[in-house]
């Protein structure tokens, strides 16, 4: 049996023969990442409609119950026979359930002229479908112009559903940072003060806003969750006016006290690097005026407070 180095080169040099055998240009790229919330070796697949994350080291562990040939011919055929129609999604009626958003730096955004896309200050947010093999997830395709076209789909309405199966699937949890991050040790689901009828009875200096699934207090792609339906304006009834820290691609830190941003910022370059680069959003500090409901971002090397943004 090939060890995970063999495996993986092995992987590449036949999955590449495969595209070339159906006439298929694509590029792969293999390394260390973040994928759905653990540390893997992630093989990224770019081709002119989608671009997709595989999982390579939970490939491997199928290693052993099929060659690898029938491991590349597997995952050919989901991407490439069933995709666009995302595991054998033939309609876009179909891809609805699977759509799902996420949130990303746009200056670390590959292609982002050829990605539908909400731009949001240096941020920007953008849509994939979720690859599921006997209902596992193995990956999420991101969505390019080209799908829409495929699919005869407008962004606009690719905006509405990717928001609503996003929803469908996850709630927005705010609650104490201090006690999200007892829950995430222990595993239980931190009180959520967006349900409480006195919210502002728990009161604390630091925020924390993710999504969460069920009972599940997962946060994993939750800090896109601020920019859904009515969340950010919620959060606002119940602290305020706020800043608001990336503290990853999963959660945001929220402050509802007055600080010196420049201080704040450095707060967030000390945590970006402590975590995965794959998991930063970015360096920025934003801030959200209740009473206007604005969101922005802070400039740099100034001091500002709520009054800034009058």
């Amino acid at each position: 049996m090939m060890n995970f180095e063999v495996f993986t080169q092995t992987f590449e040099k036949r999955f590449l023969a495969e595209a070339k055998t159906h006439g298929k240009k694509i590029s792969m790229k293999i390394e260390k990442g973040e994928f759905h919330g653990k540390m893997t070796t992630v093989c990224k697949v770019s081709y002119p409609a989608l671009e997709q994350s595989i999982d390579l080291e939970a490939l491997y562990s199928a290693y052993g119950k099929m060659p690898v040939s029938d491991i590349v011919r597997s995952i050919f055929n989901e991407m490439f026979i069933a995709i666009p129609n995302v595991s054998r999604i033939k309609t876009y009626e179909a891809a609805k359930p699977f759509l799902t958003i996420k949130i990303k730096a746009a200056k670390n955004f590959p292609d982002l002229e050829n990605t539908p896309h909400i731009r949001v200050e240096d941020m920007i947010i953008y849509y994939g479908v979720v690859l599921r093999n006997d209902g596992e997830v193995f990956g999420v395709a991101v969505l390019k112009n080209a799908s829409l076209e495929y699919w005869g789909i407008t962004e606009e309405q690719l905006r509405k559903d990717a928001f609503e199966s996003y929803r469908s699937e996850k709630d927005p949890i705010l609650c104490s940072t201090t006690e999200a991050m007892v829950a995430l040790a222990l595993g239980f689901k931190p009180t959520n003060l967006l349900e409480e009828d006195n919210p502002l009875f728990f009161k604390d200096d630091m925020f924390t806003l993710t999504a969460c699934e069920g009972d599940s207090f997962t946060h994993m792609n939750g800090a896109v969750m601020l920019f859904t339906d009515g969340v950010m304006e919620r959060v606002g009834e119940i602290l305020g006016s706020f800043y608001a820290l990336p503290s990853s691609v999963h959660e945001w830190i929220l402050i509802n006290s007055d600080m010196d941003p420049d201080f704040l910022a450095g707060i967030v370059s000390e945590v970006n690097e402590t975590i995965n680069p794959d998991e930063v959003l970015t360096n920025s500090v934003y801030f959200y005026k209740a009473e206007k409901k604005t969101f922005r971002k802070v400039a740099e090397g100034g001091i500002f407070n709520a009054e800034a943004f009058n």
